[in-house]
């Protein structure tokens, strides 16, 4: 569960004790946690569902409880403090420090297992930096491409040199090799930190990539979707970790299907108003 998105420490500890005994065991039980927290089950119920609040020493208990890690800990501890103050300039502080720590956890790489490549950042910008480069990488997987990798030039409409000199660039970084005279991809899941220097650049380039290839293909070979919608800013962020959800569920079916053809998936969520949302 990613407790991040919740700005209110009482739906955090209901949403966390549901988590827990659905996902991990049904042991975790209402009146347990209130037995943790050293309060009566009817005090912990008014409190989280009403009015009133629990001191720090019980909320810790409470968590303590409902095994959250340090990092959740000290998350919650400044949601905790940002619900209970009354100075709006504490509050705006507070909130300040809660919005570093979910912009830190809501970023796709700490949902996604990736493998992590030791290469120049010369040679690592230029292989995100090249659409085609990224391209050929994963066509490599596919049985076909292996076999005459050639044949991506014409899929990719490029010429052979350019294919000569990728596939020589992904050998250098020791992404693909050779065996048997035959290339193997030697690393797969390669993912770029939303922090790397080149990252804006990276996201336009995959953006004209995108549509250029979209344009080519037939309406049974491609779906799109775009919506504008209002909400809160509280339906954003769910919005954004249902994906996350999704995305982990995708990684998992990808990772267990035999490679047959190549696709991508886009996914951009964002605010169309310069405003102080996440």
């Amino acid at each position: 569960m990613n407790l991040f998105n919740y700005l209110g420490y009482k739906e955090i500890l209901k949403e966390l004790l549901a988590y827990n005994k659905r996902e991990k065991n049904t042991r975790f039980t209402f009146q347990d946690m209130a037995k943790a927290a050293r309060v009566q089950k009817t005090y912990l119920s008014k409190v989280l569902n009403r009015d009133g609040d629990l001191s720090f020493d019980q909320l810790y208990l409470a968590c303590r409880y409902l095994e959250v890690t340090s990092e959740e800990m000290h998350y919650i501890e400044l949601v905790y403090q940002m619900n209970l103050t009354y100075l709006p300039g504490r509050k705006k502080e507070l909130l300040v420090l809660i919005k570093q720590i979910q912009k830190k956890y809501n970023k796709s790489e700490t949902h996604l297992q990736a493998d992590k490549v030791n290469v120049l950042q010369k040679d690592l910008s230029e292989y995100y930096l090249d659409p085609d480069m990224q391209i050929v990488h994963m066509a490599l997987t596919v049985e076909r491409f292996r076999r005459t990798p050639h044949t991506i030039c014409r899929e990719l409409q490029i010429p052979e040199f350019k294919l000569n000199q990728i596939l020589e660039k992904l050998e250098k970084m020791q992404v693909i090799g050779k065996s048997e005279g035959r290339y193997i991809v030697l690393r797969e899941n390669l993912h770029l930190a939303d922090d790397a220097g080149f990252v804006i650049q990276y996201k336009i380039m995959q953006k004209v990539k995108s549509i250029e290839l979209i344009q080519k293909l037939s309406p049974e070979q491609k779906y799109n979707f775009s919506v504008i919608f209002s909400a809160t800013p509280e339906v954003k962020m769910e919005i954004q970790e249902n994906f996350f959800k999704f995305l982990k569920k995708c990684q998992a079916s990808v990772q267990n299907a035999k490679p047959q053809e190549l696709y991508q998936l886009n996914f951009d969520l964002f605010s169309l108003f310069n405003s102080t949302d996440m």
